[in-house]
Parts: C-alpha cells; structure tokens; sequence
C-alpha cells in the first residue's frame, strides 16, 4: 500500500509523507496548543506488502517558533477497514525532566490518521472526551 500523501488525525494535526523504500520523510502540522506549527518528521515502513503495514515515525517539537524539549514517537499498522485505509497508532510524548521528576515524563495516547479531515465539529467532540494530542506544550 503507497502511503505516501496527506494523512489527519482526529484532532485536526495531519502529515504529509514521502516514502523512498522503507524511508519515510515529511512535515507534521499541528492547529492544537502552543505546539501549533509545522515540524520535521521522519520514519519508516515495512515494504512486504502484507494485509497490514508496519510503521513508525518521529517528531521532535522543535521549530523555527520554539522548542517544547520533547519528542513524539507513534508506532502502528496502515491497514484497510470497511474499505478505508487507515494508519492505527499508539504514541509516546517524551518531555525533558529532572531526574527527580522522570517518573511523569512520558504520555502515552493513540491516534487513527485517516485520508480525510475530520469536521470542526468532531475535532471538538474529541477534545470534550478527553481525547490527548501527541503535541506537547511550547515553552
């Protein structure tokens, strides 16, 4: 399955990927908190043309308008559901901490990128449940 092209989220972030083999690059966007932005991303994915696609990729949350001092890792599948391709993902915010503190330095979230963006009102339905971002908060 190509993934190369435009992916979103469910709280209205989306990638757009480049894939050359097994090596993934692009641009994360995301609209959410102080981290709103566009960021490096780079990555890669099985080639083996399985029914399910393994993938992973990371952002460092550093850009041209400042630097959280954290890094977001998401690992998944690209897989094919009720005809929709669809990237499932679990993800780490890792945030820089004392030593003392490092015991709260990581959230863990999940995240389903589909081809579509979601609506403003989903985005907000989400948000309300409680869903996290893997953005994390620019100092």
């Amino acid at each position: 399955m190509n993934v190369s092209g435009t992916w979103f989220n469910q709280l209205g972030s989306y990638m757009i990927l480049h894939v050359k083999g097994k090596n993934i690059t692009g641009q994360y966007h995301t609209p959410v908190g102080s981290a709103s932005g566009v960021y490096e991303l780079t990555g890669k994915i099985d080639t083996d043309n399985d029914a399910s696609t393994a993938i992973g990729w990371v952002v460092l949350w550093n850009n041209q308008t400042g630097s959280s001092d954290s890094v977001t890792a998401w690992s998944g599948q690209v897989q094919v559901i009720s005809g929709e391709e669809r990237i499932v993902t679990t993800w780490l915010l890792t945030t820089e901490t004392d030593a003392d503190d490092a015991w709260h330095s990581t959230l863990v979230g999940k995240d389903i990128f589909t081809r579509f963006e979601v609506s403003p009102e989903v985005r907000q339905a989400n948000l309300l449940k409680g869903v996290r971002s893997s953005s994390p908060k620019i100092k």
